[in-house]
């Protein structure tokens, strides 16, 4: 059974009540997906990771293909999001994002048979590095400058069901909430809080939750910050 999620209620990433309380009579959600947005379509599409560049940029990375290809996605402005690259890695089978380190991020393989290194320095054009080093499955953190795997014998790797969102704007003028869309077999969300972004992956491909007002608030304190 798929697991029913409401924004309004469950997720809580978009604190929209508090949106409510100060929202005008239009609604203030706004949603992109795969089907209206060309660059947020991947087929099979199964992972991915949100990162921030030194220079301000911040990317959107989606594995899919069986961790045979990898999309690089601008997100920076959540209004005009766009593909950057897309690359094929030489992984051996799918992998989810793991840890991030100081120049990337360590991936883990789905079969068990260990980790591996994608390497953002160049944040356009990842490379993925394979390594007999790195051949060990189990849980990584980050601990100062180290990187500590640690592995429970006879562990196996369990997906948990993909749940269906369902996603309310709570600030229109009428009084009940308005359902904005509904994105089933989610993989995996992640939340972007400072612009109140929601990023959905399913096997289409991205579907973006936005709120322009909260994206505004968040231009208009960087702006006031100097940046």
């Amino acid at each position: 059974m798929k697991k029913q999620i409401s924004s309004l209620l469950a997720i809580g990433v978009f604190a929209l009540a508090t949106v409510a309380a100060n929202a005008a009579t239009k609604g203030n959600v706004v949603v992109q997906s795969p089907s209206n947005t060309p660059a947020l379509a991947q087929d099979n599409s199964e992972a991915m990771y949100l990162r921030a560049t030194p220079g301000g940029a911040v990317i959107l990375y989606v594995e899919a293909n069986n961790g045979r290809t990898l999309d690089v996605l601008d997100v920076t402005d959540s209004a005009k999001i766009k593909r950057v690259a897309q690359l094929t890695l030489p992984a051996r089978t799918a992998f989810d994002f793991a840890l991030p380190t100081n120049d990337g991020v360590m991936v883990r393989y789905r079969d068990g048979s260990g980790e591996a290194f994608l390497s953002l320095n160049k944040y356009k054009q990842p490379t993925l590095v394979n390594s007999a080093d790195l051949n060990v499955m189990g849980t990584a953190e980050k601990f100062d400058d180290a990187i500590v795997v640690t592995t429970v014998k006879g562990a196996t790797v369990s997906a948990p069901p993909d749940p269906t969102y369902s996603v309310y704007d709570d600030t229109t003028s009428s009084s009940a909430p308005k359902l904005m869309t509904t994105v089933s077999d989610v993989f995996q969300e992640i939340e972007r809080r400072s612009t109140g972004t929601m990023y959905l992956l399913s096997s289409n491909g991205v579907t973006v939750v936005r709120q322009p007002r909260v994206e505004d608030e968040s231009y208009r304190y960087q702006q006031s910050l100097g940046k």
